[in-house]
């Protein structure tokens, strides 16, 4: 007598739930881990940028509370130093990167020097069209913040990761050449140093990159990415204040409907909507927080050329 062999029906998965407070504390590369970008961008549609600035102003004050180890801070005199040569070696990875992958060379990927001003590496699949337009006008900005003394080697693990997960073809990765300028020299980090931009709207894509963000963080030495106790507030501190949607504690984001710098452009009209002419670099975190509570802005549209820029959440854009 044979027995039959017994069927297994296989159970599907419930997929994995959105920690909200996750979100709201500006860990998004941890979520986006679990949950992929699209349902995470689709639970900051669902809360308020206040809430994103309470949480910011409520880690601050923890960060601030912290006693600093004194090998923590590095003389002013040293941090000129430092940068110096890190402006250097930025130099010399530029030479690098842009002779190995030239726009001639075979490659999916190119690199060069834009108007002296970044180092580009861009993927090749084609991004604008015969006239130099978008061909896709949504773009998703994604800022890193990090000591201009280690900005070259943290923009070279970046760009390894980027190729080693197959994401460089379809994304432009930018070290900003500015910040090694003799009016910079004496600041221990910028909070765009780093720029990955993203255009269109595939979420898997926007996934990976995470992905390839997160490996390149946890791979690379960790002296890399850390900021000291008073450059960690302040990072956070402008990351707010600068309305951008924290994916860690120095790394955010922002989208936008044009290829226009986005502090030179759709920054500045939410935050006349919102302080007046006030600059936002005059007022605290609370004061900002309780001035974004009562504020309802004009439609349609709060930006004539964004009609979408969500009501409670100005760093999104997109309609989905």
């Amino acid at each position: 007598m044979s027995l039959e062999k017994p069927t297994f029906i296989p159970v599907e998965k419930e997929p994995p739930e959105v920690n909200v407070e996750n979100v709201l504390e500006g860990r998004g590369l941890e979520e986006i881990s679990k949950v992929g970008w699209g349902k995470y961008r689709e639970a900051l549609t669902q809360t308020s940028y206040a809430d994103v600035i309470d949480h910011q102003i409520d880690q601050i004050k923890e960060i601030k509370n912290k006693q600093e180890p004194k090998t923590e801070s590095v003389p002013e005199w040293l941090v000129h130093n430092l940068n110096i040569k890190a402006s250097a070696r930025a130099k010399e990875l530029s030479e690098f990167l842009t002779t190995e992958y030239s726009r001639d060379k075979q490659s999916s990927f190119f690199a060069y020097q834009d108007r002296g001003k970044k180092l580009m590496v861009q993927g090749r699949e084609p991004v604008m069209d015969e006239r130099d337009n978008p061909i896709d006008n949504h773009l998703t900005r994604i800022y890193l913040s990090v000591l201009t003394r280690n900005s070259p080697e943290a923009f070279k693990a970046l760009f390894d990761s980027f190729v080693d997960e197959g994401v460089m073809d379809y994304v432009r990765l930018a070290l900003n050449l500015e910040s090694y300028q003799d009016d910079s020299l004496d600041k221990p980090f910028e909070d765009n140093t780093i720029i990955i931009y993203v255009y269109g709207q595939n979420s898997d894509r926007l996934t990976k990159i995470a992905k390839a963000i997160t490996i390149a963080k946890n791979e690379s030495p960790q002296d890399l990415w850390k900021l000291g106790s008073e450059d960690l507030a302040k990072a956070k501190e402008a990351i707010a204040k600068d309305f951008m949607i924290p994916l860690d504690d120095t790394t955010a984001f922002v989208e936008a409907k044009n290829i226009n710098s986005y502090h030179a452009g759709a920054y500045g009209r939410i935050r006349r909507s919102i302080t007046g002419e006030l600059p936002t670099t005059k007022i605290s975190l609370e004061e900002l927080s309780d001035k974004f509570k009562k504020w309802t802005p004009e439609y349609p549209g709060l930006i004539e050329d964004e009609p979408d820029r969500r009501q409670y959440m100005p760093a999104l854009v997109f309609d989905k």
